[in-house]
């Protein structure tokens, strides 16, 4: 039984290209409407985008010092609203110019919908689908930016950061795409929708992952961060949130929303550091909902940002990556499983030595370009105690393309050539 759904995989990999498909420059994809220069640092942008219906907007704030040296290149933070806000939101009700005075980076503020909750929606049974933000946003937008802006275009030069549905999005795009950015911050943001005390449907009221349901959990679960918490080991992390209650400095009264929101970091925050993964949590206490608490979140977040993108963290050599995709892409690993997700499936200790996969049935993992062209590599998989060793040669980009059967270890080491 073994070697027989062995074969049905391997022949499944031998269609595989050895290596991950070009991707597209997203770039590409968007098409600049307007430019509209609002002041000498800011400048907004209207594009369309076959992810999106309509237009949609960004507002971009460059360093006080772009002007006097055209040539120097920034890093970037791209700053997320909240559910009732939009690209103005930052600006307009959190003064986020004046607080960014003296930072020395880009920070681009991208539309993220109203209730659009940073990802690519799902038709509801009626039909509703409000677009494929998460596709626009790190698809399209950060190569644009890259492309058409002085940045540092690499992860190390890069953060995402955000307030309520806005924290859910800085923390979820960090986590599925952690090679993308070295930092990522929340401001009462909704980072565990799975707590008792805050479960999805009483923060989320839309349905962007379909109902909230025992079939649609696996769903939900791959855009929840504290459910891929493991995949933010390697970027500075930071968390802000008060309890809800009355008498906080900056005003409020009492705050149910908050009060949920504050159980959900205490879990996020909880779980990185059971993970060992470092984390800020500023548990301030009394404060509301509002504005006046995101505006010192933000100026109480910029010096750290500032520190990192001076001396970035390195990502582990060894890693770990948490998906409930079908087909997932990850630091040059690309992972095809045959059958669609019924649980979360991870990747753990990744590295040149072998890695082990865990939830989902047959599947081909094709290795990032670490083993050497044309090289022979015996590799041994053991998936629950049945083990097959093979001996593969690597292709002319360095990659492997492994079939493995189900959850199990994969080992892999050279052949040697005796002289």
């Amino acid at each position: 039984m073994f070697r027989t759904l062995l074969l049905s995989i391997l022949t499944l990999a031998a269609g595989v290209t050895p290596g991950p498909p070009a991707v597209a420059d997203g770039a590409a994809e968007l098409r600049l409407v307007d430019t509209t220069p609002l002041d000498a640092r800011m400048t907004d942008y209207a594009f369309r985008t076959p992810a999106l219906p309509g237009e949609v907007h960004i507002r971009v704030m460059l360093p006080a010092s772009a002007a006097a040296d055209p040539r120097r290149r920034y890093p970037v933070l791209y700053l997320l609203h909240g559910s009732d806000g939009d690209w103005r939101a930052w600006t307009d009700q959190g003064h986020a110019e004046r607080l960014t005075e003296g930072f020395d980076a880009i920070v681009v503020m991208p539309d993220g919908g109203a209730e659009g909750w940073y990802t690519d929606w799902a038709p509801s049974s009626s039909g509703d689908s409000r677009g494929a933000w998460e596709r626009f946003h790190l698809g399209e937008l950060v190569p644009w930016v890259d492309a058409h802006l002085p940045t540092i275009a690499q992860r190390s030069a890069r953060a995402v950061a955000g307030l309520s549905m806005g924290g859910f999005g800085a923390l979820s795009y960090a986590a599925r795409r952690p090679d993308l950015f070295v930092a990522a911050a929340s401001f009462s943001g909704a980072v565990d929708l799975g707590t008792p005390a805050g479960s999805a449907p009483d923060v989320v009221d839309a349905e962007p992952w379909g109902p909230w349901t025992a079939a649609d959990a696996v769903t939900w679960r791959a855009h929840n961060p504290a459910d891929l918490a493991a995949n933010l080991r390697g970027l500075a992390l930071t968390l802000r949130a008060g309890n809800g209650d009355a008498g906080g400095p900056l005003g409020g009264g009492d705050d149910p929303l908050e009060r949920t929101l504050h159980a959900q970091n205490d879990s996020m925050a909880t779980r990185l550091r059971r993970l060992r993964i470092p984390v800020t949590y500023d548990d301030y206490g009394a404060g509301a909902h509002d504005w006046p608490y995101w505006e010192r979140d933000l100026a109480r977040t910029l010096p750290s940002l500032t520190a990192t993108f001076a001396r970035p963290p390195a990502l582990p050599a060894r890693f770990d990556y948490i998906s409930g995709e079908q087909t997932f892409t990850i630091r040059g690993y690309r992972v095809t499983s045959t059958a669609p997700p019924v649980a979360l499936r991870s990747l753990r200790s990744v590295g040149a030595g072998g890695f082990m996969l865990e939830g989902g049935g047959p599947t081909v993992v094709t290795t990032a370009a670490r083993y050497r062209r044309g090289g022979r590599y015996r590799v041994r998989v053991d998936a629950g105690g049945a083990v097959v060793v093979r001996v593969l040669r690597a292709g002319r980009d360095g990659r492997l393309v492994i079939a493995v059967p189900g959850s199990g270890h994969v080992g892999i080491s050279p052949v040697r050539t005796s002289s």
